[in-house]
């Protein structure tokens, strides 16, 4: 697919899970805000962004996405449009956990992209929702700098996917040294 858009991508800054190493998706359960270092980092980054003449901005709706999006937005004028296909990777009924818990069910690729938490999702499901919203964005729109907010997984996979990458290639960067870092921008041509 030839892209119809300039796309930014760009994941929340640093929050209170970050900090923790726990697992925290929808429905929150718990309070996980940016943290100050969090809000620095993407105030830091709305310099750049602000150079960018982004003409829309979608995010995840969940609350550090928000709070990186309203710190954007705030700054560059722009309105901001939510969408749950850009949400975190749903972990099921291990929301809310320590991030090594889910490790130890899903030590390897192959069971993130096949398995799934009880109530959750796995990578290829990850995968279909971010294409699925990517896709349609890119064809709605023509010409436009987009700012696209959301979280490391769904975003890493969003990457495989246009990228045409192998699953091996997709978890080898996200655990890699080329893993999506707080408040990184990304830009798609």
């Amino acid at each position: 697919m030839g892209l119809n858009n300039i796309f930014f991508l760009l994941r929340h800054g640093e929050c209170k899970s970050n900090v923790l190493n726990m697992i925290s998706c929808f429905p929150e359960t718990f309070h996980d805000p940016l943290t100050g270092k969090g809000i620095k980092q993407v105030k830091e980054i709305t310099k750049e962004i602000e150079n960018k003449n982004i003409d829309l901005v979608f995010a995840s709706d969940i609350l550090r996405t928000k709070q990186t999006a309203e710190i954007v937005t705030r700054k560059i004028g722009k309105e901001i449009k939510f969408d749950k296909r850009l949400r975190e990777y749903n972990f099921g009924e291990l929301n809310g956990t320590f991030f090594k818990e889910y490790c130890i069910v899903f030590p390897n690729t192959t069971s993130r992209f096949i398995k799934k938490p009880k109530g959750g999702e796995n990578y290829k499901e990850i995968t279909k929702r971010m294409w699925s919203f990517f896709a349609e964005i890119n064809k709605k729109y023509s010409g436009k700098n987009i700012l696209i907010i959301s979280h490391q997984a769904p975003l890493t996979l969003l990457l495989g996917k246009i990228y045409n990458l192998s699953q091996d290639k997709i978890f080898k960067n996200y655990f890699g040294n080329v893993r999506i870092k707080n408040a990184q921008l990304i830009e798609l041509k």
